[in-house]
């Protein structure tokens, strides 16, 4: 059996060996250069990859420079880390987000629903019409507000008033987003039915998100599996909700009526939507707070121009209606709240913004070089390597809560939050009102103190890539509610 086994590994090197030499032609084609470190036979550089991509990138650039490429399987990656070199990737037809390949590794969405055009470009249109337009946007943000004023109330009546109570800076992030946000979007729903198997499916997303060989999800991420399959089967049962939002709803409908619909193709769908609504705002409210609360000159701004702007809640009036005033308009007059946040996007939103090539296609880099790209490569740009340099953002390991003061950040060359392109989050309205409202309701209505002051907190390394990686510890804190 050994000796079978050390067999069948012999002839899989030396077939890999192999394919390499017969594909070296085309590597050395490229006019960039190859990583040659930690890259093993099969998987590449799928290990020091997933391991801390920072970290491997950081060291990629600092040996190769602003251009290179890598392997991951049979796949090459190129990555392009000048901000001048962006544009070509982004407007290349050819070139574009691996949507298919993410919702069924990641969400378990069936291809042949994924591959119906026309009901995929409705949905999109659904995103345009009840995110971005003014009108839902406002709907939805008054909403948000309004359902974490219901948590407050809950949690306010749970501890007592007046009364310290030792917690956590993410555990009370996840407590103020986690609920409201899935009220504000799936209805009268229960989000905390979902929360232990949210918890599981998030902690290992980044291996989902990975696309990797199907047999490792069945050998090595069985409870994941079954958790993200748990909340499949809670959406499947509960394809309508009282009180659902505009979105879910015509989205629910429209899936319903496809003919290309699996059984689990709803629910896993609904499944995308709560992930995304909550995945990245709990960890990006986490870093709002953390940085906010311990500047005491951004403490002041902020909280002034959110007693000027933003109208306290009652939490003993239940038909208090002070969160109709909580809408885009009035939360984008706290200018400093705006540039505090975007400044915590900046050091950690970590995106890793990819498309990949479905037709043999060249780019133009703005030095006139020319890259060949095949079917399947995929092009990569990582923002971090620009949100850290100082030619782009002076003294960028420095957190400056205004930092962005007075600027438009889409305009802002080398910074991307929330991806680029026709293929740009289409609920980032809603989601930096989210991380705004929350942060703006902690700061009015709670006191807080530190119970640690020396920590060293980092991000969780094997989530970096995909938007904002929470922390790789909590913070202690303890908190009351004010009069």
């Amino acid at each position: 059996m050994l000796l079978t086994l050390i067999f069948v590994l012999l002839l899989i090197f030396f077939l890999y060996t192999l394919v390499r030499q017969l594909k070296g032609a085309s590597n050395t084609s490229l006019p960039i250069p190859f990583v040659k470190n930690g890259c093993l036979p099969i998987i590449g550089h799928l290990i020091p990859f997933l391991k801390d991509k920072s970290k491997f990138i950081f060291e990629c650039q600092r040996s190769y420079g602003s251009r290179f490429f890598i392997e991951l399987f049979s796949q090459r990656m190129i990555f392009l880390l000048d901000p001048n070199d962006w544009s070509p990737v982004i407007r290349n037809p050819n070139l574009s987000l691996p949507v298919k390949d993410f919702g069924t590794k990641t969400f378990g969405i069936s291809r042949g629903f994924l591959d119906d055009e026309p009901i995929m470009n409705e949905i999109h249109r659904y995103f345009k019409l009840y995110l971005q337009s003014t009108e839902s946007l406002d709907f939805l943000t008054a909403r948000f507000s309004k359902c974490v004023r219901d948590v407050m109330i809950q949690d306010r009546a749970r501890i007592g008033s007046h009364v310290w109570h030792p917690y956590s800076l993410l555990e009370l992030s996840h407590r103020m987003i986690f609920e409201a946000s899935g009220r504000t979007l799936f209805g009268d729903m229960n989000p905390l039915l979902l929360e232990k198997e949210f918890l599981l499916f998030d902690k290992k997303f980044h291996y989902f998100a990975a696309f990797l060989p199907d047999f490792i999800y069945s050998l090595f991420l069985r409870r994941e599996m079954n958790a993200r399959s748990s909340m499949t089967t809670y959406f499947n049962a509960h394809p309508h909700s009282n009180n659902e939002s505009e979105l879910v709803h015509h989205r629910a409908k429209r899936i319903l009526e496809a003919e290309s619909r699996q059984p689990n193709d709803l629910g896993a769908s609904h499944t995308s939507i709560f992930w995304a609504s909550v995945g990245n705002t709990i960890p990006a409210t986490f870093w709002s707070l953390f940085y906010i609360l311990r500047d005491p000159h951004a403490l002041q701004k902020i909280n002034e121009e959110i007693c000027t702007h933003l109208p306290p809640f009652s939490f003993s009036d239940p038909n208090d209606k002070s969160f109709e005033f909580w809408t885009s308009g009035n939360i984008a007059k706290c200018v400093y709240l705006e540039s505090a946040i975007n400044e915590v996007l900046r050091i950690k939103g970590t995106p890793m913004v990819s498309r990949k090539c479905y037709q043999d296609t060249q780019i133009s880099l703005a030095d006139g070089t020319i890259i060949p790209v095949r079917e399947n490569d995929m092009i990569s740009l990582f923002p971090e390597v620009v949100h850290s340099d100082p030619n782009y953002f002076p003294e960028p390991e420095i957190y400056k809560f205004d930092r962005f003061l007075g600027k438009t950040t889409d305009a802002i060359k080398g910074l991307l939050t929330f991806g680029s392109g026709k293929t740009i989050c289409p609920g980032r309205h809603f989601a930096k009102n989210e991380i705004k409202i929350c942060t703006a309701l902690i700061l009015q209505n709670i006191d807080y103190e530190f119970l640690e002051t020396n920590m060293n907190i980092n991000c969780v390394k094997n989530r970096i890539g995909f938007g904002i990686a929470p922390p790789d510890c909590d913070v202690p804190i303890r908190y009351r509610y004010k009069e």
